[in-house]
């Protein structure tokens, strides 16, 4: 588990919490087995004074993928228990059973996890999901609140999506967002790029 405090530098994805609503709690998960996801990062800032947590994921020793609100302050140490994930693009193949990760709270108290929790999720019909920019799942089983940023993690054990938001349709359905990653491919791989050529300068 990677955690910081302060802002520095960190990849971050700013449409990925267009609806910013509260997840609720997981329903439907289980503790993870320890170092199963290595890639996971538990990121906490201050905000006027008040503690927040964002979940994210490694993508080098420089980058962590997490919610527009989160920042990571000093590069990771990468070791067996820590390591980047590999991201999906428009070549893998299309996701239908997946993986998210994360510490947000799975109860009605307001504390997070002390262990890593995962939830396994089933996507939906894109067509159904009625966002072209995001994977969808429907149901009881979701994402808890503070696992924002975190990676839908699919079959072939690549990051597809990012955590992104909840919400309860008008007619009742329950649905968790996904961002997905091979939209802004091409962005994050820029983004990575110019940030070692400005190192090297």
């Amino acid at each position: 588990m990677l955690q910081v405090e302060k802002l520095w530098h960190v990849l971050t994805m700013l449409l990925l919490v267009r609806y910013l609503s509260h997840t609720g709690k997981i329903y439907g998960g289980h503790e993870a087995v320890p170092h199963s996801r290595p890639y996971m990062a538990l990121l906490e800032t201050m905000v006027n004074g008040k503690t927040h947590h964002c979940g994210g994921f490694l993508l080098n020793e420089e980058f962590v993928m997490t919610a527009a609100h989160c920042h990571l302050s000093s590069k990771a140490t990468l070791s067996s228990n820590v390591r980047p994930i590999v991201l999906a693009d428009h070549n893998d193949p299309a996701p239908e059973s997946c993986i998210v990760s994360g510490w947000g709270r799975h109860d009605n108290t307001e504390l997070m996890s002390v262990v890593l929790r995962e939830v396994n999720l089933t996507l939906i019909n894109n067509e159904l999901c009625e966002d072209h920019n995001s994977y969808c799942s429907e149901g009881e089983k979701r994402p808890a609140e503070g696992d924002s940023g975190g990676p839908l993690v699919c079959e072939n054990g690549k990051a597809y999506g990012v955590v992104s938001s909840y919400k309860t349709t008008t007619n009742g359905q329950k649905m968790s967002y996904f961002t997905k990653i091979s939209d802004y491919r091409e962005w994050i791989d820029c983004t990575m790029k110019y940030n070692s050529l400005q190192k090297n300068l």
